[in-house]
């Protein structure tokens, strides 16, 4: 059975992944834009690196409380909005930068976080439904390109906007860019997918295959490996 695709992405068949890559990278450069400045700014305006910690690990798991809760927010209201409310929320994490109160710096960060969960679990299923197995690791090989231009540019340019042009600057371009990520979005009219059905029971509970998880030897591999990479990076740009 062939998933309806929307008319955007039928123009060009073979053009479905170039959509979804520079969907991606759209999304990066506007969340890559404020990596290198924030933990700047932050220390700018609480003074200590205790505070900078704090701040972060606070948003981190407002953060976590939100990407805990995908799967309930995604069956009351459609994919599609759920990732829009991804993208509004990196929207208003960078305009709620820009004030120098230490709760709304806190909500900022939250946000933020909570946007990059969200949009990233999003596109992640939207490519299980308009990416096929033969084209999956050609359009992952894309993305991963888009991604790595965003992320290249981003966080240097950003800090330079912040010390040569104006405080706010990184942080406006950062908020149009995700409007910008909104938009073509919505272009592409994106939807879930026509096969799937809503499930007829309640899930269960995800924490009980914690332990079922964890006895796969291939599992605590890939769990490490995601972990530990995480670490490096928010090290790296926070601390860095």
């Amino acid at each position: 059975m062939r998933v309806h695709r929307p008319t955007a992405l039928l123009q060009l068949e073979t053009g479905v992944g170039h959509r979804m890559a520079r969907l991606s990278g759209l999304e990066g450069f506007a969340r890559s834009m404020l990596v290198g400045t924030v933990p700047l700014v932050a220390l700018e305006r609480l003074g200590s690196k205790g505070a900078v910690s704090q701040v972060y690990t606070v948003g981190a798991v407002l953060a976590l409380m939100v990407t805990l809760n995908l799967g309930t927010l995604e069956r009351l209201i459609q994919r599609r909005w759920v990732a829009t409310l991804g993208l509004v929320s990196l929207y208003a994490a960078a305009l709620l930068f820009i004030p120098s109160m230490r709760p709304t710096f806190v909500a900022a960060v939250a946000l933020r976080s909570a946007a990059a969960s969200i949009f990233s679990v999003c596109l992640t299923l939207y490519i299980m439904d308009y990416i096929g197995k033969r084209d999956l690791s050609r359009n992952e090989s894309r993305r991963m390109v888009a991604n790595g231009m965003a992320w290249l540019v981003g966080p240097s340019l950003g800090i330079f906007l912040w010390q040569n042009v104006d405080e706010s600057a990184p942080f406006i371009l950062s908020s149009i860019c995700a409007l910008i990520t909104l938009a073509y979005f919505w272009k592409l009219r994106l939807e879930g997918s026509v096969v799937l059905r809503h499930p007829t029971r309640t899930p269960d509970n995800p924490l009980r295959n914690i332990k079922r998880y964890f006895g796969q030897r291939h599992l605590r591999i890939a769990y490490s490996i995601t972990l530990v990479r995480a670490m490096f990076w928010v090290s790296v740009f926070v601390y860095g």
